[in-house]
């Protein structure tokens, strides 16, 4: 069932953007990109919060506008559509990852629950990138400046989770330069929560946690879909979903 929104909400949810456009500064709202791809209704309370890697590369993208940072967040305050929904991001087609993340997004809620969720409640889930930048990949041979691009845009996710207040955060990306893990490792380490990470069998699943708002939260990474992997098989949820059961239990 999705959340009813009242004005209270609303208003929680644009102050806390309005606040994340301040914390990005020019430099980083005039960068070709995005910010949130779900919907503004969706910042609230929600029991996860799902950070792909980052928008992508123009080219694999040719039906969006290459519209900035900055842009994004005026259209996501006044009222953009979720954009799972509303766009296609392939050549007149969906993209894959249009099914395959709300659907993840489910099967975790389901877990999480222990009921089955429909996709409806899936598409209520916040959803975003770690990094907001397009065109990532100009950085990827270097791990310093990859890691430095995502600790900024970080400042802007730490707001937002005042506001969802999650249980996980579910990221993608499990490689140790330009990935999820590669920046929540460092951030662990810096928060002092390092010794709590934990590796599925063959790296096909990662969690540490991180301090939100002084809170460890956990993090659990997993391959990015886009790689040809697709979803994790239901196994290597199962030990994610697990780990957050741990966490809360100390």
């Amino acid at each position: 069932m999705s959340p009813t929104l009242n004005d209270g909400t609303v208003l929680a949810a644009r102050r806390a953007v309005e606040d994340c456009r301040n914390r990005l500064g020019p430099e980083i709202l005039a960068y070709k990109g995005e910010f949130v791809n779900s919907h503004l209704g969706s910042i609230r309370s929600a029991p996860i919060y799902f950070l792909g890697l980052d928008p992508g590369p123009i080219p694999d993208f040719p039906n969006l506008e290459a519209q900035t940072v900055g842009q994004d967040i005026e259209a996501l305050l006044a009222g953009a559509p979720h954009k799972y929904r509303a766009e296609q991001w392939g050549k007149g087609r969906q993209s894959d990852l249009q099914d395959q993340v709300p659907e993840a997004i489910r099967r975790v809620l389901s877990l999480l629950d222990g009921r089955l969720v429909d996709l409806d409640e899936a598409y209520e889930i916040p959803i975003s990138n770690l990094c907001f930048k397009r065109y990532w990949n100009e950085i990827a041979g270097s791990k310093a400046r990859y890691i430095d691009l995502a600790r900024r845009c970080w400042m802007a996710h730490l707001r937002l989770l005042d506001v969802i207040r999650p249980v996980a955060i579910v990221a993608l990306g499990t490689g140790q330069r330009t990935s999820a893990a590669a920046f929540f490792e460092a951030q662990a380490r810096e928060d002092g929560l390092f010794s709590r990470t934990h590796v599925f069998q063959g790296g096909a699943a990662r969690k540490y946690e991180v301090a939100v708002q002084g809170t460890p939260t956990p993090v659990l990474c997993f391959p990015h879909f886009s790689r040809g992997r697709g979803i994790p098989p239901t196994e290597v949820l199962e030990w994610a979903v697990g780990q957050v059961a741990h966490s809360a239990g100390g």
